[in-house]
């Protein structure tokens, strides 16, 4: 089954799908060298790199998953398509480190609340959210990863 993130465990299905959304763009945005390896380097990772770096990436596409499923299984969500929609906000989330520039015009908050509620539109979901319960704040670059396990964190 797919992971469930544990801070996320009081929030409304579109709440949850929202944090996770916003929390991955402000890492996006925070962590962009580390995205774009992540993203698109792999090839030049060493195999222990490689096996590393994919365990986080699926584990962070699990997440999603599981926001989205519980989605669907409340009701909340009308989504006919849940792995390739899971793909298309991953991915959507992965691009914002290719064209995000801090001396830019958006902050990595306005754009955080913006992905979510594209997020929450492709998922099917009709009505309004606590954006001050679900999305993010503010991460230091030198922020944990938002997707630890518990007891991989240090915040």
């Amino acid at each position: 089954p797919p992971a469930r993130w544990p801070r996320l465990q009081n929030m409304s299905p579109a709440e949850e799908l929202a944090a996770v959304v916003g929390t991955n763009i402000m890492f996006h945005t925070h962590q962009q060298d580390a995205s774009f390896v992540g993203n698109s380097e792999l090839r030049s990772l060493r195999d222990e790199d490689l096996v590393r770096v994919v365990a986080i990436r699926d584990r962070i596409a699990s997440v999603f998953m599981a926001a989205i499923q519980r989605g669907i299984d409340s009701g909340d969500f009308d989504c006919p398509s849940p792995k390739e929609t899971k793909i298309a906000l991953v991915t959507m989330g992965t691009s914002v480190a290719v064209w995000f520039r801090d001396n830019g015009p958006e902050t990595p908050e306005t754009i955080a609340e913006r992905f979510a509620d594209i997020a929450l539109r492709l998922v099917g979901y009709r009505g309004e959210i606590d954006k001050s319960r679900a999305l993010p704040v503010i991460r230091p670059r030198s922020a944990p990863d938002p997707f630890a396990e518990d007891g991989d964190e240090t915040d």
